[in-house]
């Protein structure tokens, strides 16, 4: 595995954490049996990513993971050739395609048939997903919060 492939595996969450608003850190914690990296998420209040880097430099100070590497096979290849990119389905639903199409023109996107399609089959999980997010919630029930506290 190369070293941007671990460095990818290592950083692969801060994505989900940028959604709800605050500086996340994703840090290694450990590695697998197979010598693939594992990782912790740090998150912080919005605008306080210096406690994320604190946090995170304090672990990696009384932790050995920062110092191991992976190993490289130097015969090794990596192959330049993407993936094929997989024929996307046909859309079922035309309202689905036409809020497709109306959001990328007011984007401002010129897609052909195939980059569309491909939207239009993501569009049911990002609307889900907004709905999920835009749910009402207890005051308590924060989407970052994992500890329970008792009261």
């Amino acid at each position: 595995m190369a070293h941007d492939q671990v460095l990818a595996a290592c950083f692969a969450d801060d994505a989900i954490q940028c959604h709800w608003g605050g500086p996340a850190l994703a840090q290694c914690i450990c590695f697998t049996t197979e010598g693939l990296p594992l990782s912790l998420q740090i998150v912080g209040r919005p605008f306080d990513e210096a406690t994320v880097l604190r946090a995170a430099y304090a672990y990696e100070r009384v932790t050995p993971w920062r110092k191991r590497r992976p190993v490289l096979d130097p015969v090794g290849s990596l192959s330049p050739a993407l993936p094929p990119t997989p024929a996307p389905e046909p859309v079922g639903d035309p309202a689905t395609r036409d809020m497709v199409v109306a959001a990328c023109h007011r984007a401002g996107l010129s897609l052909n048939e195939d980059q569309i399609a491909m939207i239009c089959a993501a569009a049911p999980y990002v609307t889900a997903l907004t709905q999920w997010l835009r749910r009402e919630r207890d005051f308590r029930d924060e989407p970052a919060n994992i500890f329970q506290f008792p009261c």
